[in-house]
Parts: structure tokens; C-alpha cells; sequence
């Protein structure tokens, strides 16, 4: 797992063990090749993520509500900026391991989602979860038993 965050020497220190710390969490679970997994938002934490478990060979399908974000992706843009990330994106897109969607539809294959979306502070501070609620409300309907 590390060795994905070693490939990009340009990330920062501060990214680096951010990444690092949520890979080597989430590496327990994602321990078999080729798991198909959704990932809802492409903020930094979904899109790095979603490139991240492409890399280490699983299937990825990162879904946003923005079209024309998604279309940039689709595209290999990167809509944020993270050292080595769009090469790391592209390379991804090209070998067919991580795709983009604004639709929900392959939560129905996926054997993890990770839910990603924003949760920014109220003025009262604490966190607003509108946009968690509004996700998992989208995504209860492509949940299956098998």
C-alpha cells in the first residue's frame, strides 16, 4: 500500500501522511484484487481515494452529482490539485481500473462504498451532514442483498 504513495515523490509531507494513514486503515479491506468498489464524491478525499485503491488494482467507479466534472474526469482532468494525482488518474483511466459516473448504478456490483461528500461546518460548527443524507438517500435504492 505504501508503495502507491511512495510512486509520487511530489506530494507533500502533510498529504503524504494523510494518504498514507487512510490507505493503511482501508488496506484491511481491500486486500483482494479486482474488488469492484463505488466511491461517492471526487472532493480530495474521494478522488484520491478512488485513484488509490485503482492503483493497488481494484475496479473503481467514483460518482459525483457534478456533470461537468464528471466529464472533465472522464476526460483525465484533474479536478483538484494533489502532486502526482492526474498521472496517476490517467494511468488508471487508460488501464480501465477506475471510471466515472454521475450515476449510482454500480453500487449494485460493488462489494464496498466509500462515501466521500462534503461535510462542511455550520455556523454553529458543527458539521452539516445534508449533503451525507442526500447521498445515501440516492444510494439506497441500488442496494442489494447479494
Amino acid at each position: 500500500v505504501l508503495n502507491v504513495i511512495k510512486q509520487s515523490t511530489m506530494m507533500t509531507p502533510n498529504s503524504s501522511r494523510i494518504i498514507s494513514s487512510m490507505l493503511l486503515c482501508l488496506s484491511f479491506i481491500l486486500t483482494e484484487k479486482n474488488m469492484k468498489v463505488s466511491v461517492i464524491g471526487t472532493g480530495y478525499v474521494g478522488l484520491v481515494s478512488g485513484v488509490c485503491f485503482a492503483e493497488m488494482g481494484n475496479k473503481i467507479t467514483c460518482i459525483d452529482i457534478d456533470e461537468n466534472k464528471v466529464q472533465s474526469m472522464k476526460d483525465g482532468k484533474c479536478p483538484i490539485y494533489e502532486p502526482g494525482l492526474e498521472v496517476m488518474m490517467q494511468r488508471n483511466i487508460e488501464d480501465k481500473r477506475i471510471e466515472f459516473s454521475t450515476s449510482y448504478d454500480s453500487i449494485r456490483e460493488a462489494k464496498a462504498v466509500f462515501m466521500a461528500v462534503g461535510t462542511p461546518s455550520g455556523e454553529d460548527g458543527n458539521a452539516n451532514l445534508s449533503y451525507l443524507y442526500a447521498a445515501l438517500d440516492s444510494l439506497v435504492p441500488f442496494i442489494t442483498n447479494d
